[in-house]
C-alpha cells in the first residue's frame, strides 16, 4: 500500500515538474521573442535616424514607409485652434502636450505636437511659442493610433485622435502629425531628468526601449527550467 502511495506521489510530482518545465520554457521563449522584436525596431530606427529629411510629396505617396522620418515644412500656425492632450505626467509633474494645427502653403493642415509643459505653466509656454513667430516646423513624422477619445472643456483631450481634433477645429487635417524637434533616443542615450527644465514647452523625444533586459529575463526563466530537470532526476532516483 505504501509503495503504491509513494509511486503515486512520484508520478504527481513528476507531472508538476514537467508542467513547470514547459511553463518556464514558454516564458523564456517569450522574452527572447520580445528581445528580437525590440532589436529589429531599434535597428530600424537607427537606420531612419541616418536618413535625410523626407519631402512632403513622398510622405503622401507612402506614409507608413516614412514613419519617424525628419521633415521641414513652411506655412503658418493656427493658434486660434490650439488643443491640449492633458493628464500627462513628466518629471513627476502633471502637465499637458500642446497641439497646434499647422497650415501648409499647399492647403494641407497638419497637427503638430509642440511639446509638454506643467499645468500651471501652460499659458507661459503657449506665449513662448507665439513669440517665436516662425513660419517653419521641423520634426519627425508620427501616426497616432485611431481611437475613441474623451473631450474635456477648453479644447482639452484625454488622449487624442486627429479625426476628433479635425471635427473640433472645423477643417480636415492629414492622418499623420509632426512631433516638433523630436530626437530618436536609443537605450542608455535617453536620460530622465530629475530637475525641471528652465523653459517650456519641452520637446518630445522618441524613445527606443532598452532590449537587453529581456535577455536577462530569458536567462532567469531558462535557469528555472533547468532546475526542474534536476528536480525530476531527484524524484526518479528516490
Amino acid at each position: 500500500m505504501q509503495t503504491k502511495i509513494k509511486l503515486r506521489k512520484k508520478i504527481y510530482t513528476t507531472i508538476l515538474l514537467i508542467l513547470a518545465f514547459l511553463f518556464f520554457i514558454i516564458l523564456g521563449t517569450w522574452q527572447i521573442d520580445k528581445y528580437s522584436n525590440q532589436k529589429t525596431n531599434k535597428d530600424l530606427l537607427i537606420s531612419i535616424n541616418n536618413k535625410p529629411q523626407v519631402k512632403i510629396k513622398d510622405v503622401e505617396r507612402n506614409l507608413y514607409q516614412h514613419l519617424y522620418r525628419e521633415i521641414t515644412l513652411q506655412g503658418y500656425w493656427d493658434y486660434e485652434n490650439i488643443q491640449f492632450s492633458t493628464n500627462i505626467v513628466r518629471y513627476g509633474v502633471l502637465g499637458k502636450d500642446i497641439l497646434v494645427p499647422f497650415n501648409v502653403v499647399n492647403d494641407m493642415n497638419i497637427l503638430v505636437n509642440r511639446g509638454w509643459a506643467p499645468v500651471q505653466l501652460i499659458p507661459n509656454a503657449v506665449l513662448n511659442l507665439k513669440m517665436k513667430k516662425t513660419n517653419t516646423v521641423e520634426g519627425r513624422i508620427y501616426i497616432p493610433p485611431k481611437k475613441q477619445v474623451r473631450a474635456l472643456n477648453n479644447n482639452e483631450w484625454l488622449g487624442f485622435s486627429i479625426e476628433s481634433i479635425s471635427q473640433s477645429v472645423g477643417y480636415n487635417m492629414s492622418n499623420w502629425m509632426i512631433i516638433e524637434n523630436a530626437k530618436i533616443k536609443i537605450g542608455d542615450e535617453y536620460t530622465r531628468y530629475s530637475i525641471l527644465p528652465k523653459e517650456f514647452p519641452v520637446n518630445q523625444n522618441i524613445l527606443v526601449n532598452n532590449d537587453i533586459f529581456h535577455l536577462g529575463y530569458a536567462f532567469t526563466w531558462y535557469s528555472f527550467s533547468i532546475l526542474t530537470i534536476f528536480g525530476m532526476i531527484h524524484v526518479y532516483k528516490n
